[in-house]
Order: structure tokens, then sequence, then C-alpha cells
């Protein structure tokens, strides 16, 4: 919420409201879609591929064919849903011109919130926040979760990586995992 000079309260609009005119060739609109999921498109893009040299194209990539398609989006309200497709799909086109298969397994996103297996079955509006939240870690927590979750890579392996103790590692694990359930308990999105 926003208030304007008079100190009254403006409502941001809904993504599906600015989907609407950024479908009709509104740049602001479409502007400031993509300032609401960059961070989360740009985690996931991360998630998805090992080249960290790649992310900025492919998430060039994404943005234009996002403005490309946003005029024949049917359904508005899925947005969301839709913005992410194109990311994953991105990807894809991505790991096809390499020769290897990309995904990201959503098993990782679950066991992520609680490292011992989803508490509950987890669907799409779930897996989205957790989209969501890990999009909200700070950059040095979010990337040893993609490598070790994510990736795969074991704790040692990561230390050597980005050159920090083991120790730390650790440590930021498990501090992203509490921002995560925080976070996600602040919306009140964890039954």
């Amino acid at each position: 919420m926003r208030c304007d000079g008079n100190g009254e309260a403006d409502l941001e609009p809904t993504d599906e409201q600015l989907a609407k005119v950024a479908g009709t060739g509104d740049r602001d609109a479409f502007t400031l879609l993509i300032k609401r999921y960059e961070a989360a498109i740009i985690a996931l893009i991360r998630a998805s591929i090992s080249d960290p040299n790649a992310v900025d194209d492919i998430f060039q990539e994404t943005v234009w064919q996002m403005w490309k398609g946003i005029g024949a989006l049917r359904e508005p309200g899925k947005l969301k849903f839709w913005l992410y497709q194109i990311a994953r799909n991105r990807c894809r086109d991505y790991g096809r011109r390499l020769g290897r298969d990309v995904s990201i397994p959503s098993l990782h996103l679950e066991q992520l919130v609680n490292r011992f297996g989803p508490r509950a079955p987890v669907g799409r509006g779930k897996l989205d926040d957790i989209d969501d939240a890990l999009a909200e870690l700070p950059a040095v927590e979010r990337d040893v979760v993609i490598a070790h979750y994510f990736r795969g890579q074991s704790v040692r392996v990561v230390s050597e990586k980005i050159g920090v103790p083991i120790g730390t590692v650790k440590r930021r694990l498990h501090v992203a995992r509490r921002r995560m359930r925080d976070i996600l308990d602040r919306g009140g999105r964890i039954e």
C-alpha cells in the first residue's frame, strides 16, 4: 500500500490488473511486473543451470518472451505460474543447446522448508510460495541452498567452491532453512 500526498492510502495494483494493462502494450505496467518477480525468476534460473554467466542471458530471454506473450495471456489471474513456466522453458532450451537436461526437482523445494521432508502434500501454490521465499534469502544463503539442495553438492564441495569453512556452509544452510520457515509462516503459508 502506498500513500499519496494527502496521506490517503492507495492500493497497489494486483498482478492480474497489471497483466491486463501490460497486455495492451503498457510498458510501465510490464516493468512493475518484472520488478515484482525479478528476484524469484533469477533464483529459479540460478537453481536450474550451473553456468552463472548464462543467468543474465536466460533472464533477458525470459523477459522478452513474457513481453511477446503477455497480450495473449488468457488467464491473467495465473500470471505468476505463467512467468515461472516461461523461465523454466528458457532454462530447458538452454540445456538443450548444450545437450543437457535441465529441470528443477520440486521435491528439493519441499525439503528445503523442512529438512525431514514436507509437512503436508505440497501443491503448485505452495511451491510458488517456496520459490518466493527462496528469492527473499540473502544471496550468500541462497547460493549455498541452491548448490546443496538443487545441485546436490555436498557441504564439503560447497565449502571448497566458495572458499569458506565447512562450519560456515552448515550455518548458512541452517539459517536459510530457518529464514524460509519464518518467511512462509509470516505469510501464513505453512500448516
